[in-house]
């Protein structure tokens, strides 16, 4: 990495803290002129039309909590973003994973490894499904109030949150969790939720008739 993309995250990882900061002091300035408060705020509409990014356009950042996503959408003069699961559902509080990044996408077939390797794959895949039951679980049960705070953190510093892409919407997902996804989507203030196009039209129109319920 050369020193030019290391400045720049470094100055990002700082824009993010001290955007937080600012955002929670708003909170406590009585008086504060609103035209300050409108001062370097992001705008990202241009002749009408609106532009947004994804979260996931930031994944190479060191620091990947919603403040941090937060900081780099405004630094990049974006007011309005796709919210990705991770970095909302963390701020909420969701129970970590104990597999490490990028677990399950790819790699060898289990006839490609020796003993050992499946061994530890295979126990990898156990605590993998111990921790989905416990993400249902906290699903199920967590309040909608830190959602609410995090859009509100959004929309202090200039950024609505227009789509909410979870990972509650796959086939392996039950409906309590998928119908969670649209929950959380309407506590962020998200017009729609997003998932990658399935390839089973079942689930395609199962999660169709649990949208039109929300």
């Amino acid at each position: 990495m050369n020193k030019t993309n290391n400045n720049r995250r470094k100055f990002l990882k700082t824009t993010a803290s001290m955007l937080a900061g600012t955002v929670l002091a708003s909170k406590v300035t009585p008086g504060f002129p609103a035209v300050i408060s409108n001062l370097n705020r992001p705008n990202s509409v241009f002749n009408g039309v609106q532009v947004g990014t994804i979260t996931y356009s930031y994944r190479s950042m060191p620091d990947q909590s919603a403040e941090a996503m937060l900081g780099y959408i405004v630094e990049s003069g974006i007011n309005a973003v796709e919210l990705m699961g991770d970095p909302a559902e963390n701020f909420a509080g969701r129970p970590q994973s104990p597999l490490p990044p990028g677990f399950g996408r790819g790699g060898p077939a289990l006839s490609e490894l020796t003993t050992a390797q499946r061994q530890e794959r295979e126990e990898m895949l156990a605590a993998e499904a111990v921790y989905k039951r416990e993400l249902a679980a906290w699903r199920a049960s967590v309040s909608m109030d830190r959602f609410e705070q995090l859009r509100q953190m959004y929309e202090d510093a200039g950024v609505s949150i227009y789509a909410w892409k979870p990972s509650a919407f796959e086939i392996e997902n039950s409906d309590a969790e998928i119908n969670y996804g649209f929950r959380v989507a309407k506590a962020l203030g998200a017009s729609h939720c997003t998932v990658e196009l399935p390839d089973n039209p079942a689930q395609s129109l199962r999660i169709g008739r649990l949208a039109e319920q929300n």
